[in-house]
């Protein structure tokens, strides 16, 4: 008799499996990691884009204001209701990005309201077919 055989590749088999989910949760693990430093990265790339933007604007009407006063009457004195108009475009671009980040938002959990009342009413109407076999009465007392 041999039976070393099979229990060999039993403990083969098991420790196999085991090496497997260790590297499966290790990867698993890894990514997590990865997937949030990823989210920490553009958040903090978003904060210094907005900081660099308000700064951008706050040296534009600086600029605007400085070249208005050193020369009133020469070109770039005109610039400046163009330098308003930029800054002021900029701040638009931007509420209008916010308001379509609200409005998908919005949009998305307004379609998962609708996909659950989708799954409800489609329920309801199983509930309400008559069942095979059953009397009426039989079945009124069931849905109560």
């Amino acid at each position: 008799m041999e039976p070393d055989t099979p229990p060999t590749t039993n403990v083969a088999t098991v420790t196999a499996a085991k090496l497997s989910e260790r590297k499966r949760l290790k990867h698993r693990e890894y990514v997590k990691k990865s997937y949030k430093k990823k989210l920490t990265t553009l958040e903090n790339l978003r904060r210094e884009l907005e900081m660099l933007d308000k700064q951008y604007a706050s040296i534009l009407l600086s600029e605007s204001s400085n070249n208005q006063q050193s020369d009133e009457d020469s070109s770039t004195g005109a610039q400046t209701p163009t330098m308003q108009k930029y800054l002021q475009a900029t701040d638009l671009k931007k509420w209008y990005q916010q308001e379509n980040g609200r409005l998908y938002q919005l949009n998305a959990y307004h379609m998962k309201v609708e996909s659950r009342m989708g799954q409800l009413l489609d329920a309801y109407e199983a509930a309400r077919v008559p069942l095979p076999r059953v009397s009426s009465a039989r079945q009124y007392l069931r849905r109560n």
